[in-house]
């Protein structure tokens, strides 16, 4: 079995109140502070923040499920 590349990571498929942390070195030397967590399961809601030097960002992701067929 063939390996992935080392950029591959396990996708975020997270419990509640499970974190995700990375740290995204760019071009130029910068690095990017990521933090997320799953604050609800039902309805399905992440939360994140971001920040690197001279500005941060936050916000949510709240998937709207639908049935089609």
């Amino acid at each position: 079995m063939q390996e992935p590349p080392g950029t591959l990571q396990k996708p975020f498929n997270p419990v509640l109140g499970e974190t995700s942390r990375t740290d995204v070195m760019l071009t130029g030397g910068a690095t990017v502070r990521k933090l997320s967590e799953q604050v609800s399961h039902h309805p399905p809601v992440s939360a994140f923040h971001c920040e690197a030097e001279g500005w941060s960002m936050y916000g949510h992701f709240q998937p709207i499920p639908r049935l089609s067929g």
